[in-house]
């Protein structure tokens, strides 16, 4: 995927596939392929858990060295070498007959602006603009957000520390109300040691 594009773009992506039909909450995806070995498991964790806005009651990565990685970093190495032992049935069955097939290419993904008015409303970047005219949207942008149970891990906050940092490098000033709301007090903490001071100083100029 491109640098700024997160995982959350394949969801979108699956939104905007050919002859997919949303049915409320009657479906089961089970992900595989090589681009699974890319995402991080925060990510996974994300997609998983946005799974219902496009249909989910189940959402199935294959366990890999992602997850394993994670979980060793969080002090949860046992749990992750349990898995390992495991892992060829923590994944799709093999010879399985789904009712639909999506193929998605990761590479070919964009960053998507999600709104306004609705949280569901995902539009590509490269396509915002004009749909800001066609649709007659309000072209000010008041107050970003990096939260929610979808915005709220170390790696959505470390995103947003980049691009802050880029800004500040390059003397951009913030024009909008920017707040944060980290996922949990372990996020908090670290994004405190590690990339707060960034956010900090870009809100504040």
């Amino acid at each position: 995927m491109e640098k700024l594009t997160t995982t959350k773009a394949f969801l979108f992506g699956i939104f905007g596939a050919k002859d997919y039909h949303i049915r409320p909450l009657t479906n089961t995806f089970p992900y595989s392929g090589p681009g699974t070995e890319s995402i991080s498991c925060t990510g996974m964790a994300t997609a998983s858990n946005m799974g219902a806005e496009i249909g989910a009651t189940t959402s199935l990565f294959p366990f890999n060295d992602r997850m394993y990685d994670y979980l060793a970093a969080t002090k949860r190495q046992e749990i992750g070498d349990f898995a390992r032992v495991y892992a060829k049935e923590l994944r799709e069955d093999e010879g399985a007959e789904y009712d639909q097939m999506i193929e998605i290419n990761l590479s070919e993904l964009e960053p998507h602006i999600n709104g306004p008015f609705t949280p569901d409303l995902a539009t590509p970047i490269s396509k915002f603009s004009q749909a800001v005219k066609d649709n007659n949207w309000p072209e000010e942008l008041k107050v970003g957000l990096i939260g929610s149970c979808t915005n709220s891990s170390y790696e959505d906050m470390s995103r947003a520390a980049s691009i802050a940092r880029d800004a500040l490098d390059h003397g951009v000033k913030a024009k909008s109300l920017f707040t944060v709301t980290p996922g949990s007090e372990q996020i908090r903490a670290t994004i405190s040691r590690c990339v707060s001071s960034n956010l900090h100083m870009y809100i504040k100029c």
